[in-house]
């Protein structure tokens, strides 16, 4: 488990009670809390722009070695902020898996949208987690 790890979870529990299998990214290295920060992944259809979308608040992934769909990471929901003991033992336990990594240059940009465009409704807590200075 490190940054830039894609992990497919087939039962991820939402702030509002719901769940549903998802994608999510690695955006941090295991935090002092021992937490890692990271935001879901989901494919809705194609973009004529790439990368930083600061309308939106998300970030464009074309299709291709990191995910086989036009994928977008969604940075305006409230970030997964997992503890990182948990998701290295439902990894180790095959309740979800890595199916893949963002190359380090690609995480560098979304973690760089996210400080340009996004981080103003951040807890300082995240921000710390994410490694950006907190703008609250």
């Amino acid at each position: 488990m490190k940054r830039g790890d894609i992990i497919y979870d087939p039962d991820i529990e939402f702030d509002d009670g719901g769940r549903a299998d998802k994608l999510f990214v690695i955006l941090s290295d295991i935090h002092s809390s021992g937490y890692v920060y990271t935001v879901l992944a989901t494919s809705k259809g194609k973009s004529k722009d790439r990368d930083c979308q600061p309308s939106h608040m998300s970030f464009f992934v074309p299709s291709g070695k990191e995910f086989p769909k036009d994928t977008w990471l969604d940075l305006k929901r409230r970030p997964l902020c997992l503890p990182a003991k948990t998701l290295k033992e439902r990894l180790d336990n095959s309740i979800c898996r890595v199916v893949g990594t963002l190359k380090e240059d690609k995480v560098n940009a979304v973690r760089n949208c996210i400080d340009r465009h996004c981080s103003a409704w951040l807890s300082r807590q995240y921000c710390d987690i994410l490694g950006i200075k907190y703008k609250g």
